[in-house]
């Protein structure tokens, strides 16, 4: 027993003089006329068991086992690992979509050389021939020509596009950033970071749809007339350039 708990006690027996018993609430409404002393000592001892429970749960608070240091560090470290998972799966998959923008360039330029060909009445084999470059390029220029309005509207579907595009890295970089200076913060920030991979799937994605929407509005994938006439003034001369003329744009 603690010394308030002695002095409580002891101004609990001055007020009842001397009756140590103390009335319940029941026993208080039974007796004739009510003792007003005892009911105070009995709200004074209900108040005092309140305080000492309360006592309790503080000291069970205090004596509780916290986390650690070698808690804390272990937790950043699975932390900076996630960030890197993240990374990693990122750069896997801008890989994996180059590749197949790659193939899907290798597969239109043979389209766009079969076009040509039946176009002009001379073999695939022997577009790249000098004495075809300038039929060749003709072809190319009447095809790309800004006075078209399907080229000038491919021409707004790339400016829209390249937009979108910085727009997607500015954000997944925004997000990257934030998630690393939260992660010196707060350890579970980087369960966030997925969020970079799923928007460049969906940036990826939503860029392919509108690419083809383009096309098939306007015969060219969004861009490729600028990027043609780009080409046609700087690669008239080279020989062996038919190829990338007629498919500029690399879709």
């Amino acid at each position: 027993m603690d010394i308030k708990t002695g002095l409580l006690l002891i101004v609990s027996l001055f007020i009842l003089g001397g009756n140590t018993s103390i009335p319940t609430a029941q026993e208080a409404a039974q007796n004739k006329p009510i003792n007003q002393q005892d009911l105070k000592v009995e709200q004074l001892t209900r108040d005092f068991r309140e305080w000492e429970k309360q006592q309790d749960a503080a000291k069970a608070a205090a004596i509780a086992p916290k986390p650690g240091f070698l808690d804390s560090i272990t937790k950043f470290i699975v932390a900076v690992l996630v960030i890197l998972i993240v990374i990693i799966v990122f750069v896997g998959f801008h890989m994996c979509t180059q590749k197949l923008a790659k193939w899907k360039s290798r597969r239109n330029q043979k389209t766009a050389l079969e076009e040509a060909s039946l176009a002009l009445g001379i073999p695939v084999v022997e577009l790249e021939n000098a004495e075809h470059q300038e039929r060749v390029f003709k072809f190319a220029a009447e095809k790309y020509s800004a006075e078209l309005f399907r080229n000038r509207l491919s021409d707004l579907c790339g400016w829209v596009q390249t937009g979108c595009g910085w727009m997607g890295k500015l954000i997944v970089g925004g997000i990257l950033i934030a998630v690393i200076i939260e992660t010196f913060y707060d350890a579970d920030a980087p369960v966030y970071a997925w969020s970079i991979v799923w928007l460049a799937i969906f940036f990826w994605i939503s860029s392919g749809i509108f690419s083809y929407i383009c096309k098939l509005l306007t015969g060219r994938f969004p861009g490729q007339a600028r990027q043609g006439r780009k080409l046609l003034q700087g690669e008239i001369q080279n020989p062996g350039a038919m190829a990338k003329v007629l498919n500029p744009d690399g879709h």
